[in-house]
């Protein structure tokens, strides 16, 4: 029995073609094979950006950490880990998605010269493009790797938060990162999409991987309520603030970029307060100038578990207070003097502070309880007089400043302040008190005092200004989370790593984006401004006489500059 042997296809050899040729087809965005979906984008890969991304993970140092990791025996690869790592990137930032069919479109999409540069493939192969499986492979490999960690033989431990402040740093220029001073911080609920169901026999709740089922607080999308997925922690750079004299208006620095300074990607069911500090941490080690924070409900409700560690690595925390902290006024004793003070949303009270000083009343709102805060803050506050190592404060009394007269030999104060003499229920309130304790002028307030302290006092003008700063960190969370891809209608990758690495890619590429911004603007700046010179040189300069080669006339002495020509004598 004869056996027909069929033989097989040969393509086209590169050399027999044009370059015209080569050009063509690889502009004709064939698909790359193995896809499982029809869809291909038709886009053009910018090379400036590609290029931009090269130069950053250069700079970034990650590379070589990576390719003695994912390096094994034989052949080179076709897809090496930069430029997957640039693909992966390019994708994320510029086209919102991390899918690896799109990932091999790029690949596919890429000019010849930008394939070359990339060292995707030589020139006499070009017109074999990588498939979707090769791209597959090498992503969860490198996914995998970060996911897990290793040390590297020089002893550094690889890890995705590594990988994370490196690129960060890198796409930050580090004049930026030096003038950074304030960072506001928020976390954010990522749903999977995979569904949630009841847990298996290993106790997970669904197909994704990594996901677990936690809570989140509501919105304007969606009511509070459990989810399964992802919690994105991300700190963003805001505008600086200092205190003046008024009790109205705060000073602002100069304006910053809002760079993403901080990322992490955790589980629902990771330890928020955890979470945040690292976050914190790797924000401080990027920009080490940075001493305040600006945090939301969700942090502040946390109390010594997350507020502790923060003011320990010196850094103030302006935060907005739930129920229970607005409405409750609780006695305390600060520093190891034991000072007697009341604690009310967030503010430290005189212990002579009457009691209808120590909370608002009840039916006062809008700019009556504001201006009722500032009044409160400026009679009985205990303000900031200076930062002390380990995170402690030392506080200055009313009764130093002259704002406030407890001495019952005079009628007034230094500045006129009325009389205001221990209360009557000050005595059942603090056991055992030294009455000269309550002339004390400055108070050392260790780390552990001042778990819910804040400055400016909560509830004033000051405190809306300097959380206002939120505002605009917001919507770059939303961009990051919604308009970028994160969102589950358009997002269906599972695993911790994946996630993390898609958030981090449109995170730099914000970053990115930015920095060209900012560039353009400064292009145009230095532009403006010799333009501005040429015609300030221009309109000093005086006029070019049109007959340069004839001698000019002399103008008699006594005539006037604009006078009309004398005649001519006569003969």
């Amino acid at each position: 029995m004869s056996r027909r042997l069929t033989p097989s296809k040969r393509h086209h050899a590169a050399g027999e073609l044009t370059d015209a040729q080569i050009v063509a087809r690889l502009k004709a965005h064939q698909e790359p094979p193995g896809h499982p979906q029809s869809t291909v984008f038709r886009k053009t890969p910018d090379g400036r950006h590609i290029r931009e991304l090269k130069m950053l993970f250069e700079a970034a140092g990650v590379l070589p950490y990576l390719e003695r990791k994912l390096r094994r025996s034989g052949p080179k690869p076709r897809l090496s880990v930069r430029t997957l790592l640039i693909a992966l990137f390019y994708v994320a930032g510029e086209w919102n998605t991390y899918w690896r069919t799109h990932v091999a479109n790029f690949l596919a999409s890429l000019e010849p010269q930008d394939a070359v540069d990339l060292g995707v493939q030589p020139l006499d192969a070009l017109l074999k493009p990588i498939s979707y499986d090769v791209v597959c492979k090498q992503a969860r490999r490198l996914e995998q790797a970060l996911r897990e960690g290793w040390t590297d033989e020089d002893g550094t431990h690889c890890h995705l938060r590594w990988f994370t402040t490196a690129l960060i740093y890198a796409s930050m220029p580090p004049r930026i990162a030096r003038m950074i001073e304030h960072v506001a911080m928020d976390a954010t609920a990522v749903p999977s999409w995979a569904r949630w169901k009841q847990p298996d026999d290993d106790g997970r709740h669904g197909s994704d991987p990594d996901a677990t089922l936690s809570h989140r607080s509501g919105n304007s999308e969606h009511g509070p309520g459990p989810f399964y997925g992802y919690f994105l922690t991300t700190g963003i750079a805001v505008r600086s603030w200092h205190l003046t004299r008024s009790t109205k208006t705060v000073k602002f620095g100069p304006p910053v970029p809002p760079y993403v300074v901080s990322l992490i990607f955790e589980t629902a069911a990771a330890n928020v307060a955890t979470t945040g500090i690292d976050a914190m941490e790797d924000a401080l080690s990027l920009c080490p100038n940075i001493s305040k924070l600006v945090v939301d409900r969700g942090y502040s409700q946390l109390g010594p578990s997350f507020n502790r560690p923060i003011h320990t690595i010196n850094i103030d925390i302006t935060m907005d207070y739930k129920e229970p902290a607005r409405t409750g006024v609780k006695p305390v004793r600060l520093g190891p003097s034991g000072y007697p003070a009341f604690l009310h949303a967030g503010t430290f009270l005189h212990a002579c502070t009457p009691p209808n000083w120590r909370k608002p009343p009840a039916g006062l709102k809008g700019e009556e309880l504001r201006e009722f805060y500032t009044e409160r803050a400026q009679r009985f506050g205990l303000r900031v007089h200076r930062h002390l190592d380990g995170g402690a404060k030392q506080l200055s009394s009313p009764t130093r400043d002259g704002r406030l007269n407890i001495d019952p030999n005079r009628t007034a104060g230094p500045r006129r302040q009325p009389l205001y003499p221990p209360p009557a229920d000050l005595t059942g309130i603090f056991k055992n008190l030294p009455q000269e304790i309550l002339h004390q002028g400055l108070i050392t307030a260790i780390v552990e005092d001042l778990d819910y302290f804040q400055w400016p006092p909560w509830g004033t003008p000051l405190h809306d200004q300097v959380y206002g700063q939120r505002n605009p960190a917001e919507n770059i969370f939303a961009q990051i989370k919604d308009e970028n891809g994160l969102s589950k209608k358009v997002n269906r990758i599972m695993g911790s790593a994946a996630r993390h690495i898609m958030c981090l890619a449109q995170a730099v590429w914000y970053n990115l984006k930015l920095t060209r911004k900012g560039e353009e603007e400064l292009k145009a700046t230095k532009q403006a401004r010799r333009t501005a010179n040429k015609t300030r040189t221009a309109t000093n300069t005086p006029e070019q006489r049109e007959d340069a080669d004839q001698p000019a006339s002399s103008q008699p002495a006594g005539d006037a500059p604009d006078s009309p020509a004398r005649p001519p004598p006569p003969t």
